[in-house]
């Protein structure tokens, strides 16, 4: 059945079986419980004597479920007959158990012992007879015994966790967590058309800009038109990493509301995922605009490194705007918001790029742009590296970007000392742009983790443990009652309130968490009120829908608006 089976429940095993054969599997069954140790929870219907006596204890119950017997199968006559029962001697012994349950006055003899005790004439008075018999209180004590040896592992469970920690929160560690969820992103990005399309239309603008600029002189006309290409470049890398994967993003935003709300995993391991799945494509477009227009423009390489240090420049910039995208998709309620935010910010950043040669000449209110701009931190430093170590016209290139282009925007002569010299500010312009990055990408988490509660589904979830099956349910008591005495447990947006009234629910298995759909209930409306409820439908999707007939886990599943589509239909009469 199972490795390390302890019990097993089996329901009728002998139905439809000749007397010899449900003796010789009820045989089977006692012999291989006694081989590996466990029990079995059997229900019989009629067994024969053979079968009866096969079993080491009884548990007799009668029509309406009260247990009149439970104990040794040997004891369960010898009680009945204390009880002034007796049994015919043409009568087996569980047909006698069987009877004694159901009718236990067909069992009493009137004529010899007078009328039959009111504690023994029907089932429930029976089921209470036992309670008070020597083999009742001698069941009770034997469940006392165990509750207790139970109560004294709960309290060794709760040292132990005390003493170790406490039980982690999910059921994988961080580092599980990541992996499933990059194993689960991957699968998602190749199974995306997007992200082919993606990479073809890096591949057009990179040919596109290439051919527009194409192999432009390294005299001073010929150095404005490469900024002009930069700038170019930058505008489309960026504009392709920021608005590319809103869609997505808002998406699969929605799956993570779902598994976040089951505790899954943590919202940093989700986070992190989508940072690494992402990585590669933006890469490839970076890498592909780079290589299909940087050479076609004649860009100095110096032997190399010029066009390492351009690719890493743009490797930046679009891990800058895949961030800025992950922060409006998990920032904004719509993605139809994020689409028309998106340009504005776009547009923001590049002109800080633009503003750069000119930063001296601005206004000092208006000078910040150009510091938050990733925009403008890649074209700096990608002209600086363009024109160093080279002569533009007759003057040395720093000197005349500086003159020129403006660029670095501080003169390096009015520079600090960390930024006096060429290769200071393309360092500094990388460094800016990973922090830039890094900044947006904690930003973009914090945002995630607490969107949850802004635009995630707004329901109730109650948690209910199956120890309440023995204990009055909640919904029958009242609301005071209910939120002091039962064992409810918070779900994520419970706020304290008391389980309203609902059906009962089924609980049977011991330390197991079931989920209860609670309806919530609604004022039925007085007949004179009847056409009231024909008003405007704007009227009635003004109204809270919290109160309608409406299960939480249907409100959970459709949302708030179906939910007060669902209302307007029912109050309408449709």
């Amino acid at each position: 059945v199972g490795i390390n089976t302890t019990t097993l429940f089996l329901d009728e095993i002998t139905n439809g079986l000749d007397a010899a054969s449900a003796f010789s599997i009820s045989k089977v069954i006692r012999s291989g419980l006694e081989t590996m140790d466990c029990m079995a929870v059997v229900c019989l219907l009629q067994p024969s004597t053979d079968v009866f006596n096969t079993f080491h204890r009884l548990i007799l119950l009668s029509d309406d479920g009260r247990v009149v017997y439970s104990g040794k199968t040997q004891g369960a006559i010898p009680h009945f007959e204390s009880l002034g029962l007796t049994r015919p001697d043409e009568m087996n012994e569980p047909e006698f158990l069987l009877r004694c349950a159901s009718s236990p006055a067909d069992f009493w003899d009137e004529e010899s012992k007078g009328s039959i005790p009111e504690s023994i004439s029907s089932s429930s008075t029976l089921a209470e007879s036992f309670k008070n018999s020597d083999a009742g209180k001698s069941l009770i004590a034997e469940m006392d015994r165990v509750a207790s040896e139970e109560e004294e592992k709960t309290e060794s469970i709760k040292q132990k966790q005390e003493e170790f920690g406490k039980l982690p929160d999910y059921a994988q560690p961080l580092r599980r967590q990541i992996s499933l969820l990059v194993e689960r992103g991957f699968t998602l990005v190749r199974r995306n058309p997007a992200t082919i399309l993606r990479l073809i239309m890096a591949a057009f603008f990179g040919i596109f800009v290439g051919t527009l600029f194409l192999q432009t002189s390294s005299d001073a006309k010929g150095t404005v038109l490469r900024s002009g290409y930069v700038l170019t470049l930058i505008f489309l890398a960026f504009l392709n990493s920021c608005m590319a994967p809103i869609d997505d993003l808002f998406h699969d935003r929605i799956t993570f509301y779902t598994h976040r709300r089951g505790s899954f995993y943590r919202t940093a391991s989700y986070y992190l995922s989508q940072v690494i799945t992402s990585f590669p494509v933006g890469q490839g477009e970076a890498f592909i605009m780079s290589v299909l227009s940087f050479f076609t423009v004649g860009m100095e390489s110096h032997g190399g490194w010029g066009f390492f240090y351009f690719w890493a420049m743009f490797a930046l910039l679009t891990m800058c705007g895949t961030s800025v995208s992950r922060v409006l998709a998990y920032s904004l309620p719509t993605p139809d918001m994020a689409q028309n935010l998106g340009p504005a910010i776009l547009l923001l950043f590049v002109m800080g790029a633009c503003y750069a040669p000119q930063y001296l000449g601005l206004p000092v209110w208006l000078r910040w742009l150009g510091w938050i701009s990733p925009c403008a931190y890649c074209l700096e430093g990608t002209m600086v590296a363009e024109v160093y170590g080279r002569t533009v016209g007759s003057e040395q290139g720093s000197e005349w970007a500086s003159v020129f282009l403006g660029l670095p925007r501080i003169p390096y002569d009015k520079a600090p000392a960390g930024l006096a010299t060429p290769e200071a500010v393309m360092g500094f312009n990388a460094y800016m742009l990973f922090i830039l990055t890094l900044v947006l990408e904690i930003a973009g988490c914090f945002l995630l983790h607490h969107s949850q509660k802004w635009y995630g589904p707004n329901t109730k979830r109650y948690q209910v443990s199956s120890g309440m099956a023995l204990q009055i349910p909640p919904w029958e008591k009242s609301c005071s009652e209910a939120s002091s005495s039962t064992e409810v447990e918070k779900g994520d947006y419970t706020n304290g309130s008391a389980i309203p009234k609902a059906q009962p629910a089924h609980l049977t298995a011991k330390d197991t968490v079931y989920e209860v759909d609670v309806p919530i209930e609604e004022e039925q409306p007085a007949a004179e009120d009847t056409e009231k409820a024909s008003v405007s439908d704007q009227s009635l999707i003004e109204e809270d829908p919290a109160d309608s007939q409406i299960t939480a886990r249907e409100y959970g599943q459709v949302g708030r608006g179906a939910a007060q589509k669902m209302l307007l239909k029912s109050l309408l009469g449709e």
